[in-house]
């Protein structure tokens, strides 16, 4: 849904989910990279029914942010990305 750095090395991710929700859908992994090397710097996860996440701890370069939606056995969706720089 949106990106906002509400502060220095912080970004806040927010989303909606889709109305019904899949009764297996169990949470949102977001996986965080520096965005001119793809290295991943980390990973979030957050349990339905969240709606964001603050990530902290972020170098002031850069990133990607991928979320995929995960379900009671495991399987990732494909996921979509945002790419952002903290401010």
């Amino acid at each position: 849904k949106g990106v906002s750095g509400p502060g220095a090395g912080k970004v806040t991710l927010t989303w909606n989910y889709p109305n019904p929700l899949d009764e297996d859908f169990k949470l949102v992994r977001i996986y965080v990279y520096i965005n001119s090397t793809s290295v991943l710097v980390k990973t979030v996860e957050v349990n339905v029914p969240g709606q964001s996440v603050v990530v902290s701890g972020l170098a002031k370069v850069a990133h990607k942010f991928t979320a995929k939606s995960v379900d009671e056995t495991g399987n990732e969706s494909s996921g979509i990305s945002v790419t952002v720089t903290p401010p």
